[in-house]
């Protein structure tokens, strides 16, 4: 099947690091119609991460991601709604480091190392983990801070809009007191009235 790509430029301009042509169809075959994600992030063969608006991807294909992830020539593939994610956490030693997008069913490793130790699987195996270095994470540190934006505003949204509506209901109850006090006139009541309604 032959995926419809856009400006090449388009895509590349997405992108940050280095990522292979088969984790960059994966993304594609995943966008929705019309959709494009945020930002795409490589390092090398250790994986790459793709954003979108309402989740992001961990992806490991390519020949030689899909040899350290433990699947030669399949790969892994899992995505996480913004909403399920518990937290996004980049454990590193001195140079080598691993990103984990933490949920209910993914926790954190006990190691910053991306190989494996005892029956863990390592950070190359894992679908949550990316084994990215230090120098790597710290030139993606801000699309990461907007991650976690995105993962604080799906999980508080319900409760902002609550929230807004208790906030306009009490602004209309103080206006029709002022109103019935004498403060507003008939015409200013109506459009401060309005301007209230207009924003729910």
């Amino acid at each position: 099947m032959k995926v419809h790509m856009r400006n090449e430029e388009e895509w590349n301009a997405l992108i940050t690091g280095k990522v292979n042509k088969a984790a960059l169809q994966e993304v594609i075959k995943s966008c929705r119609s019309g959709e494009m994600p945020n930002f795409i992030l490589g390092d090398g063969i250790n994986g790459v991460l793709a954003a979108f608006d309402d989740r992001c991807m961990v992806i490991k294909k390519g020949l030689g991601t899909s040899f350290m992830a433990g699947s030669l020539g399949g790969g892994r593939v899992a995505t996480f709604a913004y909403r399920d994610i518990t937290g996004i956490e980049y454990n590193s030693g001195i140079v080598t480091g691993v990103l984990e997008i933490l949920t209910a069913s993914y926790t954190g490793k006990t190691t910053n190392s991306p190989w494996s130790f005892g029956n863990d699987k390592s950070a190359h195996e894992s679908s949550n983990t990316l084994p990215w270095d230090k120098r790597f994470y710290n030139q993606v540190r801000p699309q990461i801070d907007w991650m976690q934006q995105k993962i604080h505003a799906a999980k508080t949204g319900g409760v902002q809009t609550v929230t807004a509506q208790v906030s306009n209901s009490d602004e209309l109850s103080k206006l029709a007191a002022l109103h019935k006090q004498g403060v507003l006139t008939d015409k200013e009541f109506a459009e401060a009235k309005q301007k209230i309604i207009g924003k729910m």
